[in-house]
């Protein structure tokens, strides 16, 4: 939650966050990177698990396109990571993936738009019948 506008950005050195993020923060474009890089080229498993909660935590701040834009974003990155390796990558939404948050509402069938962005993304690796 640091280094946002609605709390301020800290003026000592000390409590900004560095390079790489810092304990309070959401995780940077650029550490998310590293480590897939890092699971691609060094530690290479023979499957990925991804988790979610790919939206910022400032849960009360968020809308739906913005949650589901992140998710997307998330997903890019992902595919062109593994896109050349044998890595097999299993996807699934977080908490935060959804809006509001906590609310995956599956009462109708096709009906929720940021599963259905999601589903299109991760067709390729959930299969068709798995995204239906």
């Amino acid at each position: 939650m640091c280094c946002r506008p609605e709390a301020g950005y800290p003026t000592d050195d000390y409590l900004k966050a560095g390079k790489w993020g810092g304990y309070e923060c959401d995780l940077p474009k650029k550490t998310l990177q590293s480590m897939l890089d890092h699971v691609k080229d060094i530690v290479k498993p023979d499957f990925f698990f991804w988790t979610g909660d790919n939206s910022p935590h400032n849960t009360w701040a968020n809308t739906a396109e913005e949650v589901t834009n992140y998710t997307l974003e998330i997903t890019k990155m992902v595919k062109d990571t593994f896109k050349d390796s044998e890595i097999k990558v299993y996807p699934c939404l977080g908490n935060h993936d959804t809006w509001p948050v906590n609310v995956e509402d599956f009462t109708t069938a096709g009906d929720n738009n940021i599963i259905n962005s999601v589903g299109e993304g991760w067709q390729e690796w959930l299969g068709e019948e798995a995204t239906a």
